[in-house]
């Protein structure tokens, strides 16, 4: 594959209609994944000083929360395929007073320059499932890390073991076939949920002491609000335009009630919450061994 055609379609959708909703979005998707952004800071422990590269970092929250650990000693690089949320990424780092060394870039992880034995950590929250070559991509990331450098991020957990998809799916399901391709190995949000697959894709870009371990928690569907804030988030999503937009009228028309009448019942007043799994994964770039001396 070119690099020039790698991602292509990953491109052109988080630079178009999936960026701007997410840009649309963006607290309601800080709201509903904040248990996961907490995580990876807890486990990512950063120091003051380090460089950190944060992979797929969206509209920034966790790239912004980077640069407050590791300080104005320290720099911080967020890249991404979304022109409009790396916009937003940068008006809320220079709000937080870290622009000084938090930066954003358009960049393709899978085959752009992000640097040489640069980056102390490299951080992502969800942004590492969508690559075409998988085994390319991390090899890039791997030229970019400091020998001894270490790896964080969180993937989901198989489609089976998230109610925060499953139940609204299921009642799409009733009346709209579900593409089977965003379940499986391909590009998609699942794609990383099979733990052996995790170890065989960084261990072949050469990351050492492959970690791959549970993080359940529970998540406030779209970020919170009323059911129709909810079945507005989800119909405007990338998923859910995929799933309706070429369904028959009355067949969409269907679907959307019957996520309504599956989700009101588990409204609590400030949202609708479901069960949430995903994979921390932790990895290191082996240090580079010293040349064996030879004696005369």
């Amino acid at each position: 594959m070119n690099a020039t055609d790698a991602n292509h379609d990953q491109a052109e959708n988080w630079s178009g209609t999936e960026g701007d909703h997410w840009v649309q979005n963006a607290q309601r998707h800080d709201d509903m994944l904040v248990p996961f952004a907490d995580q990876i800071a807890a486990v990512a422990q950063l120091r003051n000083g380090e460089r950190v590269l944060d992979i797929g970092c969206g509209c920034g929250l966790t790239t912004v929360r980077s640069g407050g650990a590791v300080g104005a000693t320290g720099a911080v690089l967020g890249v991404d395929l979304s022109p409009q949320m790396l916009e937003v990424a940068t008006a809320r780092a220079e709000t937080a007073d870290v622009g000084e060394w938090t930066r954003f870039r358009a960049a393709d992880a899978q085959t752009d320059d992000l640097g040489t034995d640069q980056w102390d950590v490299v951080l992502s929250r969800f942004g590492v499932m969508f690559f075409d070559d998988p085994v390319a991509a991390y090899t890039n990331i791997a030229s970019a890390v400091r020998p001894g450098g270490r790896l964080v991020f969180c993937c989901w957990q198989p489609l089976d073991n998230n109610d925060w998809m499953l139940v609204p799916g299921l009642a799409v399901a009733q009346h709209v076939e579900l593409p089977q391709r965003a379940f499986g190995d391909a590009p998609g949000p699942f794609s990383m949920g099979d733990p052996d697959r995790v170890r065989t894709i960084l261990g072949a870009a050469g990351f050492d002491q492959v970690n791959v371990d549970p993080f359940l928690c529970s998540v406030l569907l779209a970020g919170g609000g009323s059911i129709d804030d909810t079945i507005t988030y989800m119909t405007t999503s990338g998923l859910g335009r995929a799933l309706l937009e070429n369904a028959p009228e009355r067949e969409a028309a269907a679907a959307i009630e019957a996520v309504r009448q599956t989700l009101a019942p588990l409204h609590d007043g400030d949202g609708i919450r479901l069960g949430a799994a995903a994979w921390m994964i932790t990895a290191v770039l082996p240090p580079t061994q010293p040349a064996e001396l030879i004696l005369p």
